[in-house]
């Protein structure tokens, strides 16, 4: 039986990352989903930051979209519009990026 220093429950974004930092640290990591499919059913908008695209290193054939505008609307209503490319985000194939996240080499786990 193969005994692992962290199982992570989750293939959503955050249990991806943690999976990989923690594999990049040395910890032979495993990674529990559910699901068979990583990403399978969708349950985020495929909207994220360029931040979290740069961290996550999305490939841009991925990028179905990037917004020239954006409206955030908060509870109360009120909304405030951002124009001319200051949204900084992009609108991804949120399953699709999901796999490609999770089927990248992570670092050989130390012995």
């Amino acid at each position: 039986m193969r005994t692992l220093d962290v199982a992570v429950v989750g293939a959503g974004p955050a249990g991806l990352y943690a999976a990989l930092l923690l594999a990049e640290e040395g910890f032979d990591v495993g990674v529990l989903e559910e699901h068979s499919v990583v990403g399978v059913p969708a349950h985020c908008t495929g909207v994220i930051s360029d931040e979290v695209s740069d961290l996550f290193k999305v490939p841009d054939s991925l990028v179905l979209n990037r917004p020239s505008a954006c409206a955030l609307v908060s509870p109360s209503g009120r909304t405030v519009r951002i124009d001319g490319g200051g949204c900084a985000s992009r609108f991804c194939n949120s399953p699709t990026a999901l796999t490609a996240c999770s089927e990248r080499r992570l670092p050989e786990s130390r012995s």
